[in-house]
C-alpha cells in the first residue's frame, strides 16, 4: 500500500515539474514551431509551383520553380508521387521515365502543413502514322 502511494506521488511531482515549453515536438506537432532560425515567420507565403501542368514524353525533362524567395530556394524540397513515371530532383528538374501522370510536390523543409503540386504527364512519345520512317518502332530492315 505504501508503494503504491509512492509511486503517485512520484508521478504526481513529475507532471507538475513538466513545463509546455519543453514538450517534445514529434513529426512537427507540438513542441516548438518547427520554423528555421533566421527572418522566417509564419507569415511565409504558401509555395506555388510554375508551370502547374507539364505534358512529356519518356526521356524528356522540364525544370519547375517555386515562388520561395532567394534565402528560401534551399529549404524547398521536393518529391515525385510516382516516380515510376517522373522523378524530380532537389532542384525541381523533372524527368519521364514512363507512361502516366504523377503529382509532384515541393514543400519547405520546416513547413509539412503546405504543400505545393503540379501535374506531369507523361507519353510515350509521338507516332508517324503518315508516310515515311518511323523512330522507336519494330521495322523491317
Amino acid at each position: 500500500m505504501r508503494t503504491s502511494f509512492i509511486v503517485v506521488l512520484v508521478t504526481a511531482v513529475v507532471l507538475a515539474a513538466c513545463d509546455q515549453s519543453t514538450s517534445p515536438s514529434i513529426a512537427g506537432v507540438g513542441g516548438t514551431s518547427g520554423l528555421p532560425p533566421g527572418n522566417v515567420s509564419n507569415n511565409t507565403a504558401a509555395l506555388v509551383i510554375t508551370p502547374s501542368h507539364v505534358q512529356l514524353v519518356v526521356g524528356g525533362t522540364s525544370q519547375l520553380s517555386t515562388n520561395a524567395s532567394t534565402s528560401l530556394q534551399n529549404q524547398v524540397q521536393w518529391g515525385s508521387l510516382k516516380s515510376t513515371v517522373a522523378t524530380v530532383s532537389p532542384t525541381g528538374l523533372v524527368t519521364a521515365v514512363g507512361v502516366g501522370t504523377t503529382i509532384i510536390t515541393a514543400r519547405y523543409s520546416f513547413d509539412s502543413t503546405r504543400v505545393a503540386t503540379a501535374t506531369v504527364d507523361v507519353t510515350a512519345g509521338t507516332t508517324n502514322t503518315g508516310s515515311g520512317s518511323m523512330t522507336g518502332g519494330m521495322g523491317t530492315p
